[in-house]
């Protein structure tokens, strides 16, 4: 089920995110889920390269969870749906459904990720700037 919260994009595994068994290896399930996350902040209007331009700010997780729950192949075409879990003061959580569309009803993985913005001229945690709270909040 999908809400405004939610972003669901398509993906392929590549080999670059397997290992020798050509199943996906642990830590690529963090960077098939990133790739749907850059994808909806496109979407909503603040594509990342912006945010990173601006010199002001960045937005780096601070904590990230995977559960592999079944094998995904090179090749297999993906879904991934990510969903706004929530949106603090200074930071962000966003979870990731990922599945294999050749076994759609199948979970694949999950992952969490929480993210933090921070001040980059003082290094320090600050408040959500208003343009990534709106992006978090758009449907």
């Amino acid at each position: 089920m999908h809400s405004a919260r939610s972003h669901v994009a398509r993906t392929r595994v590549v080999l670059a995110d397997t290992d020798a068994a050509g199943v996906v290896y642990f830590s690529r399930v963090f960077d098939l889920a990133h790739r749907c996350y850059e994808q909806m902040m496109e979407a909503r209007g603040l594509p990342l390269q912006r945010v990173l331009a601006t010199g002001r700010y960045a937005l780096p997780i601070v904590a990230a969870r995977a559960e592999l729950r079944s094998p995904m192949r090179l090749g297999d075409q993906l879904e991934v749906q990510l969903d706004v879990t929530e949106i603090g003061e200074r930071s962000y959580r966003l979870t990731y459904a990922l599945r294999s569309m050749q076994t759609p009803d199948r979970l694949a993985a999950e992952v969490a990720t929480t993210h933090v913005a921070v001040d980059l001229a003082t290094g320090k945690a600050m408040p959500l700037p208003a343009e990534v709270a709106a992006a978090l909040r758009a449907g």
